[in-house]
């Protein structure tokens, strides 16, 4: 399973420079967040491969796609404690 565990901030899609903190992600929007899994996964980042620098989270109890997103960075295991919310 994964887990957002830190929003970083929501996305203003205005004029993409001025970033919007919240404390949860409404319906169509876009955000910066840390995503924490329960297990290791192979992973590039989107700007090297568009096919393993991408995701989808799906709803395990009935195969619901929750979010898209790309992963633009990421964190080492050892800040990985300090970064949760």
């Amino acid at each position: 399973p994964a887990r957002i565990n830190k929003i970083n901030h929501i996305v203003n899609v205005g004029d993409l420079e001025n970033p919007i903190q919240a404390d949860k992600i409404n319906i169509n929007e876009v955000a910066n967040v840390n995503i924490a899994l329960s297990k290791e996964v192979a992973f590039d980042l989107f700007k090297l491969s568009k096919s393993t620098g991408s995701f989808l989270l799906i709803e395990a109890s009935d195969n619901e796609t929750l979010a898209c997103g790309v992963i633009t960075n990421f964190l080492p295991k050892t800040d990985l404690v300090q970064n949760r919310q």
